[in-house]
């Protein structure tokens, strides 16, 4: 999910439930990827969601198809949740992936 980092370079993951105020409503999930990489720069960072694009700053060879973020975000927008992406050339990237919460089914019950 990250643009390569150098080897050994700490991931963090963070998950956080909220508590719904809606009765018959799930928690909503907040999930945060945290690396101390080399970072990336503004073109890469805007054009990470594109298919097909494979942006690197390290010295290891492009490998894959370009298609990993683009795949992710399509899965989290049809859940109706959204990633962001913050981060800082020569410190790190944060990704923040946010699912909403969603109505609990009662059995027997449409709705």
């Amino acid at each position: 999910m990250f643009p390569p980092s150098p080897k050994n370079t700490p991931i963090t993951v963070k998950l956080q439930e909220t508590t719904s105020p809606t009765p018959n409503t799930t928690s909503a999930l907040k999930i945060e990827l945290i690396d101390q990489g080399c970072g990336m720069d503004e073109q890469t960072v805007s054009r990470l969601f594109q298919r097909y694009y494979q942006g690197t700053r390290t010295k290891r060879s492009k490998r894959g198809t370009g298609l990993g973020m683009a795949i992710a975000k399509q899965l989290i927008e049809l859940h109706g949740g959204k990633i962001e992406i913050s981060n800082q050339v020569n410190r790190g990237t944060h990704v923040t992936i946010t699912l909403p919460p969603k109505r609990k089914e009662t059995p027997g019950i449409v709705t």
